[in-house]
């Protein structure tokens, strides 16, 4: 991207079973902005669920649950919250 775009991102672990974090860019030839707040809970050792909104209005949730050692079952989507 040439160096035209800056950006950053902000983590915090809450405690043991919740994370926080923010993400921000900006790109100088659009003179766009862009931002993201997401969380993650861990409902047990085994559960996983996480959320994410951005600038333009859309929301990412997950699902994931450990079924037994290297088998991970993951449901996502993605809506888009405008209208």
């Amino acid at each position: 991207n040439d160096s035209n775009e800056v950006g950053g991102s902000v983590y915090q672990r809450i405690n043991d079973r919740l994370e926080t974090g923010v993400q921000l860019a900006w790109t100088a030839g659009s003179n766009q902005t862009r931002f993201a707040l997401a969380s993650k809970y861990q409902l047990d050792a085994q559960t996983v669920v996480s959320a994410k909104v951005n600038n333009i209005c859309q929301v990412g949730l997950s699902f994931a649950q450990l079924l037994r050692p290297g088998v991970k079952l993951t449901l996502s989507a993605l809506f888009e919250a405008k209208n």
